[in-house]
């Protein structure tokens, strides 16, 4: 195994805090990690790591080459980056979490777009509600809603989503209830998300807060949109998840003129590791994507 390799096995190694997330990153065997590491050690006759049955900790020469490992492989990185520069192709692996709902609908069309523009870009989009490590993990990328800035982070906005409430043509006909205002929501059933228990509206300046009730609780944004186009009661969700049933007239939205909470989408990057061409690309093109995507979102809406 060359020697730029070891120094790469090394940085995830030390980045991600165990073998088996570092072979994950750099798409090897764990045996092939661990080979590539006692090779290391070896060749420089030091100890780099300390190994405990829970973790592996720098020693003081490790830290020292890690620094430099780090800077040399940013180096080299860079050049080859420079070289492709003239045809503004990058290629590579990008490891990118992201919230269930917000990646399938929101994301993957934009991802997928630019694979087809980068076709040696490779990507592992992990879909979930936990908030991951991404140093720890081995992630490039993380796609929130809540902004939970930090100073191991670096925040890029994305562009707000907006929630709307609504509900099947059906279910209001069967229920034939009044639905005017904020309190009226009571006498209906009200179909819940697990992680927002609470719905948050604004009218002529004036906020509003509600707790739902109902029969359907799920921590899944989809399976509430299917329940309510099934005519199971009022949903209360972003818009880019309803306006293709609300442009179908599968939903229509109600108490439209109480305004839905805006969420702020971020993209978030380890601010400390080094960025590379491939994940500062794939940044502005959702940047620039998602933009576009709310001005027609914004058509749609005025149109239905």
């Amino acid at each position: 195994m060359d020697r730029f390799r070891r120094m790469e096995i090394f940085v995830a190694v030390v980045e991600t805090g165990q073998i088996t997330r570092a072979s994950e990153k750099l798409h090897l065997s764990k045996s092939a990690v661990s080979h590539g590491l006692s090779d290391l050690e070896r060749y420089l006759d030091v100890q780099l790591l300390s190994r405990t049955p829970r973790a592996l900790q720098l020693t003081g020469a490790g830290q020292n080459y890690y620094d430099h490992c780090k800077r040399i492989l940013a180096d080299v990185e860079t050049v080859e980056e420079d070289l492709r520069g003239a045809e503004k192709k990058v290629s590579g692996h990008i490891r990118i979490t992201a919230p269930d709902t917000f990646g399938s609908y929101l994301l993957t069309p934009i991802f997928s777009q630019f694979m087809e523009d980068n076709p040696d870009i490779t990507l592992d989009l992990h879909l979930t509600e936990r908030s991951i490590d991404l140093v720890e993990e081995g992630f490039d990328l993380a796609f929130r809603i809540k902004a939970v800035e930090d100073r191991q982070h670096k925040w890029t906005r994305l562009s707000s989503v907006r929630m709307v409430t609504c509900a099947s043509p059906a279910y209001l006909k069967r229920k034939a209830k009044p639905l005017n205002n904020i309190k009226d929501l009571k006498h209906h059933n009200c179909l819940t998300y697990t992680r927002s228990p609470t719905w948050h509206f604004t009218k002529n300046g004036k906020s509003y807060e509600f707790m739902p009730e109902g029969r359907v609780t799920t921590n899944s944004g989809e399976n509430l949109r299917q329940f309510a186009i099934a005519g199971q009661g009022i949903i209360y969700l972003p818009y880019f998840l309803a306006y293709y049933a609300l442009s179908k007239g599968q939903l229509v939205t109600v108490l439209s003129e109480y305004e839905g909470r805006k969420l702020d989408g971020y993209i978030v990057r380890p601010r400390h590791v080094h960025c590379p061409a491939r994940v500062q690309s794939l940044i502005d093109f959702t940047v620039e994507r998602t933009e576009a995507m709310q001005a027609f979102l914004t058509s749609i809406d005025k149109a239905i």
